[in-house]
């Protein structure tokens, strides 16, 4: 469902895993910086502190889940796996 015109969020389960995905048509994530957006204290943003990604991964790989983002034309997708 969209949010403020420009975030849209779904979550749904299948079989035992349950899964959200977040899409926004911002800026987006430079290719370059893929392999750097989960590392600690790497931002792209003014006032991040570049701990927030970082967090979100360490939280849910601790579930036995799995956090990635992918571009799509103009939108950032960012995708949620736990076990149900």
């Amino acid at each position: 469902s969209p949010l403020n015109g420009m975030i849209y969020a779904r979550a749904w389960s299948k079989g035992k895993k349950l899964f959200f995905q977040m899409r926004d048509q911002g800026s987006g994530i430079p290719e370059e910086h893929k392999e750097k957006i989960f590392q600690p204290f790497f931002t792209l943003g003014i006032d991040g502190s570049g701990l927030g990604l970082f967090l979100c991964e360490r939280i849910v790989g601790n579930a036995g889940g799995r956090i990635s983002f992918r571009r799509e034309a103009r939108e950032t997708v960012f995708e949620v796996v736990v076990p149900g």
